[in-house]
């Protein structure tokens, strides 16, 4: 019954049998969890805000400097690539976006295109959050906020924390993490 701790731009997967996932705070971000009610895996993803998006959208390399804007632009595609890999792998059949008050609606909008078009059929739920967490038991998946499931799943926080970090993305044994250190 172990519970993750993710940060921004990564990702994780494991058995959905009394699973736990939670984050840093949600300012503009979005938390991405989604189960495989099918395989009966599980996992969540820390999108950052506006990833998704072309630089052309949002910022001119001529504001940043041409290596300052190519750095962002290799980050996000990094992040595109990760959100995509954890989203091919789970193959989710539900998905929720717990996002921060300060996100951007167009982005949200974009976010759920996306994902939908890598996984169609997709069910998926909205909610705000300032902090988030998942909890998949046999039973299915709930998303809310962090002290609330915590509250309601006491045993289960109880469990070993994985803190993940600092940790290099890979195939560990029992979890799969995405994003970060590659």
């Amino acid at each position: 019954m172990p519970v993750y701790s993710i940060e921004m731009g990564q990702g994780v997967i494991a058995r959905a049998t009394e699973l736990a996932v939670i984050t840093t705070a949600l300012y503009s971000c979005t938390f991405i969890a989604g189960i495989n009610a099918t395989v009966g895996y599980a996992g969540a993803f820390h999108y950052p805000a506006l990833a998704l998006l072309t630089f052309g959208e949002q910022v001119h390399a001529s504001t940043l400097g041409s290596r300052t804007y190519q750095a962002l632009m290799a980050q996000r595609q990094d992040i595109k690539s990760d959100m995509l890999d954890w989203l091919r792998t789970l193959r989710p059949t539900e998905i929720v976006f717990a996002s921060g008050k300060l996100r951007a609606s167009y982005d949200l909008s974009r976010l759920e295109q996306w994902c939908t078009a890598h996984n169609p059929g997709l069910i998926y739920d909205f909610q705000i959050q300032t902090s988030a967490a998942m909890v998949a038991t046999d039973k299915g998946m709930e998303v809310g906020k962090h002290t609330d499931l915590e509250s309601r799943y006491r045993d289960l926080f109880k469990a070993e924390h994985y803190n993940l970090h600092s940790s290099n993305a890979g195939n560990y044994n029992g979890y799969f993490l995405f994003g970060r250190k590659r």
